[in-house]
């Protein structure tokens, strides 16, 4: 429970120094996609520790290598 509550203050920190700069720069783009990209980034390390298994995502890529692979060699 404390990692999870150590993981948002961390995020609470992050975004206290970094939003007030992008607001004032008026960069809207690299604000949603820092919001993204910490949202996302912080969803995964709060399940990891929880204990939550998160799959590798070059399981994901593995069958495309194989099949190329097997194009490649003619098998």
């Amino acid at each position: 429970m404390w990692g999870v509550t150590a993981l948002i203050a961390v995020g609470a920190v992050l975004v206290a120094f970094e939003v007030p700069a992008l607001i004032k720069q008026s960069s809207w783009r690299v604000l949603v996609a820092f919001f993204v990209l910490l949202t996302v980034g912080l969803s995964l390390l709060i399940c990891i520790s929880i204990g939550i298994k998160i799959p590798s995502p070059l399981e994901l890529l593995r069958p495309i290598y194989e099949q190329t692979g097997k194009a490649i060699r003619r098998e």
